[in-house]
This record gives C-alpha cells, structure tokens and sequence, in this order.
C-alpha cells in the first residue's frame, strides 16, 4: 500500500505542477503588453516545453489513461489562445481584456465539461476485510473522481473475498468523494 500511496503522492505532484505550469503560461499571455513582447514569446515556449515533458514524464503516474493526456493538452491549447487578444493590437485594450476574459471562461466551462463527461460515480477498490455486511476496502487514486488512495468502510450486501476488486459506490464529500458501498 506504501508504494500506492507514493504513486499517488507523485500524482497529485505532477498535477499541481501541471496546473502551476498553466498559471504561469496564463501569466505570461497577459503581460506581454508590459514587456517585451520577444520575452514573452520565449518564455512562454519554456513553458510550453517544460509542460509537455512533465505531461509525458508523469503519464504513468496519472494511470495511464488517455483521458488525462487529453485534459491537459487540451487545456494547455485552450490557456495558448490567450494569446490572441495580445496579438490583435488594432481592438482597444478593454476589448482585448474582455477577450481575454472570455478565453478563461472558456477554460472554465471545458474543465466543468470534461469533469462532468468523465466522472463516474464508482471508483475500483480492493477488499482487505469483510464481515457483517460492512467491508474494509482500499480505493485507487482517481483525478476526475477526486478520490484518494486510502481505506475506508463501506456497506456490502454479499461476502467478499479479500484482495477481491470490486467497484465502489461514491457520495458527494465537502471536498471530492467518499466511498460508501460496493456495488
């Protein structure tokens, strides 16, 4: 379980990487009109590269799924069009914060999008006790789901086999989601 838990460490690492990788790029798009625009260009492209190594990098520690390489290409292409009210130089500047403006929103309503497309409301979960209707399980990391990696009790209506995978019914928590019953 260690060695999950470390995977799961280095998930959420890289995430917060990736995220803070987008903030800084988002950054850079809006202040190229304070400075140089050729720094702008240039830093924006190490960005850019140290990105798209930390996504290909952590691939594996994201679990492998397509879906998260998708996500955050697609978010990253999504923050690049910040740009484009910088490069429209002929709109007046409250025209250019207003298309910037929108650009994030955008941003926002993909992540609402995806999140609501490919969030399930079960995780997979191994049994490492049952008895009395009641079941021990530890549960994967999971980024959409916005579950950790840990052990919780759940309900079962039938025995299970320790080490069995089952999958996990979840509730909505205050922050992601709770297991509460195996399906």
């Amino acid at each position: 379980m260690e060695a999950k838990k470390d995977g799961a460490r280095e998930a959420k690492m890289a995430i917060a990487l990736l995220e803070a990788l987008l903030i800084a790029m988002l950054a850079v798009a809006m202040i190229t009109n304070i400075v140089s625009f050729a720094y702008g260009i240039v830093a924006e492209a190490a960005l850019v590269l140290a990105y798209v190594w930390l996504l290909w990098a952590s691939r594996k520690s994201l679990g492998g799924r397509k879906e998260h390489l998708i996500f955050f290409g697609v978010l990253m292409v999504l923050v690049q069009l910040a740009w484009v009210p910088q490069k429209l130089n002929f709109l007046e500047f409250g025209l250019q914060t207003a298309l910037l403006v929108g650009v994030i929103f955008v941003i926002v309503i993909f992540v609402m999008l995806f999140r609501f497309l490919y969030a399930r409301n079960w995780v997979w979960a191994r049994v490492v006790s049952c008895s009395g209707g009641k079941a021990i399980v530890e549960t994967e990391y999971d980024f959409f789901n916005g579950t950790g990696i840990g052990l919780s009790e759940v309900s079962c209506a039938r025995k299970l086999r320790k080490g069995e995978r089952v999958k996990v019914r979840l509730k909505p928590a205050l922050v992601g989601k709770r297991p509460v019953a195996v399906e």
